[in-house]
């Protein structure tokens, strides 16, 4: 964003010196002149007379150049404002995934290796069961750990996209 601001600027300061461009300089001028035995003193003000050249190929390149420049940066606001709310969505989206996982999956998960375990102990089910539900019990956490990393790495895009820290 930074860039195409200055742009903007530098274009705005090139419009303001094509158009000093287009004034006449005016030069003062002082001197002696001395012939003979006749002392002159001389001053004055020298003017040009533009007549046909008022720089206005100058003036119109800087005032389209100013144009250039102001639509690249609105295509590079609406570009971040889209990256930002891109980030944000999958911040919020990888957010609630680990919350699930916290609240609802891992628990679960224990629960159903905690039961099968018993089961397990009072001869009810087989230790194939067990080693059932400690695979799907792994298999959840493997699951979580890949979310939380994913957490992770979305609030770091999106921390970088908004150019400063953020504190979920």
């Amino acid at each position: 964003m930074q860039a195409p601001e200055r742009e903007v600027g530098a274009t705005r300061e090139r419009i303001l010196l094509e158009e000093a461009r287009a004034k006449p300089d005016m030069s003062p001028f002082a001197g002696n002149k001395r012939v003979a035995s006749d002392d002159t003193v001389m001053f004055g003000v020298t003017i040009p007379l533009k007549v046909r050249d008022r720089n206005q190929a100058g003036i119109a390149r800087a005032q389209a150049d100013e144009k250039a420049a102001v639509a690249l940066l609105e295509v590079a606001k609406s570009h971040t404002v889209e990256e930002v709310n891109a980030a944000y969505a999958a911040f919020q989206t990888a957010r609630e995934q680990v919350q699930t996982f916290r609240d609802e999956l891992l628990n679960q998960a224990d629960e159903s290796r905690a039961i099968a375990l018993a089961a397990y102990q009072e001869g009810a089910t087989p230790l194939l069961s067990v080693l059932e539900a400690q695979r799907t019990r792994a298999e959840v956490r493997q699951q979580y750990f890949r979310t939380l990393f994913d957490y992770q790495t979305s609030l770091s895009e999106l921390e970088l996209t908004v150019g400063k820290e953020i504190q979920p």
